[in-house]
């Protein structure tokens, strides 16, 4: 198994050797994973896999940049390569999201609910009759050590419990992964060599790898200056959070409509303003098109409920944006 070369830097030779951004990528995802799920399920105060251009990727990529000119430092033949940087941010979100809060971390605390929060009112233990016994735990010791925090994981009898389950659905995800990615490898003739889309989210991580067309990227007065404004703000607000007599700023969502009362117009509420970096960033690199269909179809959903309240649909303007 051999990498494609990818920019100058590779040029030297025509393939590079995937074990060493393998080892890496390995150490340095599951390190990731364990901060990024401890920061937002523990700490409540980290979103590392749920946006679309990923926290922890683009982490983790940027440790692997620094630790790279490092290793150039001490060797040039050390240096990772723009492939190898490309395989360890892969990885990275691969394994940020599928183990994230978004999918295995809300699995797990799924198997077992059903059986602890069964009542007779909700007669939900009928329902697991028809559930084939490997699919979720089934244990009552294993559920109740699970949700009330008695005994220990490290057990043969709670392994056991866990065992099944955990195999199958693990087996799940991986089949989940290697199918989106052979449909990956299917349209990819099509959206990269024929229709030559953009990917604008994977233009970050391709300059921060240098195997993008522009070599400036780490040297960019500007990217500095809008890597660090956020850093800043968003280091003051962290701070808030775990001192609340710290100062803080205002950069989430806000409602600028309370004030509107009347109907029909109060049908258009909220009309919430927010100072995020993350996405400002992101409107950069989307496409005017993408960003001006964002813009105007939240408007067009505003005059929809506007719409419904004066023809005196006030349910349907309030519970979807058109009047459906």
């Amino acid at each position: 198994m051999k990498l494609p070369s990818l920019g100058q830097e590779d040029s030297a030779s025509e393939h590079v050797s995937p074990w060493r951004a393998i080892l890496l990528g390995s150490v340095l995802s599951l390190v990731g994973f364990y901060f990024g799920n401890y920061g937002y399920e523990i700490v409540q105060a980290l979103v590392w896999g749920q946006t679309s251009l990923t926290l922890g990727g683009v982490f983790v990529l940027l440790v692997a940049v620094a630790l790279a000119a490092a290793l150039g430092l001490i060797r040039r033949s050390w240096r990772l390569r723009p492939a190898e940087l490309l395989v360890i941010y892969v990885m990275t979100i691969i394994t940020t999201t599928v183990g994230g809060s978004g999918m295995l971390a809300f699995l797990v605390t799924t198997l077992p609910a059903g059986h602890y929060y069964a009542t007779p009112e909700n007669n939900w233990e009928s329902f697991f009759e028809h559930t084939p016994w490997w699919l979720t735990v089934n244990d009552p010791r294993a559920i109740e050590g699970f949700y009330e925090a008695s005994g220990t994981l490290y057990s043969v009898a709670t392994l056991r419990a866990w065992a099944a389950p955990l195999a199958f659905w693990l087996i799940f995800a991986t089949l989940l992964v290697a199918g989106t990615w052979a449909l990956s490898n299917l349209v990819a003739e099509q959206w990269v060599n024929r229709e030559r889309l953009n990917f604008p989210l994977a233009q970050l991580p391709l300059a921060m790898a240098g195997a993008g067309p522009g070599r400036g990227f780490w040297t960019s007065r500007v990217m500095w200056a809008g890597f660090l404004v956020p850093v800043l703000l968003q280091s003051i607000n962290f701070i808030h959070y775990l001192y609340p007599a710290f100062p803080t700023i205002w950069l989430k969502a806000r409602s600028s409509a309370r004030g509107i009362t009347a109907m029909p117009w109060a049908a258009i509420r909220p009309v919430s303003i927010a100072f995020y970096p993350f996405m400002i960033g992101i409107g950069f690199l989307l496409s005017t098109e993408t960003s001006l269909s964002c813009w105007f179809f939240y408007w067009v959903s505003k005059a929809e409920r506007l719409v419904c309240a004066a023809l005196g649909l006030r349910a349907a303007a309030k519970a979807s944006p058109n009047c459906r």
